[in-house]
């Protein structure tokens, strides 16, 4: 390609480039500025900046945030406290009723016990009794009946066989004399009376031992039981309150937060 072929660029015109110089350095003054443009904080009175609004507003944030934590804790622990005395009172009056309820009982039982012994009990062992000494004095009287025709046959095998050889060895002892023969049957007849009063203390001492040994076994029985409702009450009352008392502590020591 020729050199004179090649066209040269168009001459700049001076003016127009002064105009695009000062065009560019207004632009950047006006850009520079809006970039360092700051929000200077207000003074005060006295000339002094004031502080700034945003850690105002962080410190009440954590403020009411640390109120709503601990006024949620205190009112959690108010309420169990609330709840904690409710139960303790409620175990009192149970307490309470449940001893007066148990004395109740008891006394009613021992007045039952007292009734039974004097309506029932007393009359068929009085009862007892008189049959018995009916039964024991028709005895006695057998034994006199007894006693009586032995003594009548006795006088008439004395008077038939005294001085007979032939009677036994064991009957000549006494059959020596009459008076021997009469003190004899009387010794006799004592022996079996006092065996029959023997007989008859032993019964009678033996059914009002009875009489007396039940109704103390009752009694007895009843105290037993009467001081084993007693401590079951009181054991069950102290159990229910350590249980409680030892919720409340594991409790208190719970975040209320957890719990939701």
């Amino acid at each position: 390609m020729d050199e004179k072929e090649i066209e040269e660029p168009n001459p700049v015109d001076p003016k127009e480039g002064e105009e695009i110089v000062e065009a560019r350095s207004k632009w950047l003054k006006i850009s520079s500025k809006v970039e360092t443009k700051t929000v200077e904080p207000k003074a005060n009175a006295d000339g002094e900046a004031a502080p700034k609004e945003t850690g105002d507003h962080d410190d009440l944030d954590n403020k009411d945030s640390s109120f709503d934590t601990n006024g949620s804790k205190n009112n959690f622990n108010d309420k169990i406290m609330a709840l904690n005395e409710i139960f303790h009172d409620t175990c009192n009056k149970t307490y309470e009723d449940l001893m007066r309820n148990e004395d109740i009982l008891h006394e009613q039982l021992m007045d039952l016990m007292a009734t039974l012994d004097r309506v029932y009990l007393d009359s068929h062992v009085d009862n007892f009794i008189r049959q018995a000494q009916l039964l024991f004095t028709n005895l006695r009287d057998v034994q006199k009946a007894y006693t009586d025709i032995i003594k009548e046959h006795a006088r008439k095998f004395f008077n038939k066989n005294i001085g007979n050889p032939s009677v036994p060895v064991q009957l000549k002892q006494i059959l020596t004399t009459a008076d021997t023969l009469s003190t004899a049957l009387d010794i006799s007849d004592r022996a079996q009376l006092d065996t029959i009063d023997d007989r008859e203390e032993t019964l009678l001492t033996g059914v009002r031992q009875w009489h007396a040994g039940l109704v103390e076994s009752w009694r007895a029985e009843e105290v037993e039981r009467h001081r084993r409702c007693v401590n079951e009450i009181c054991h069950l009352i102290d159990i229910n309150r350590e249980e409680l008392d030892d919720v409340v502590n594991d409790v208190a020591l719970v975040d209320p937060d957890l719990l939701i």
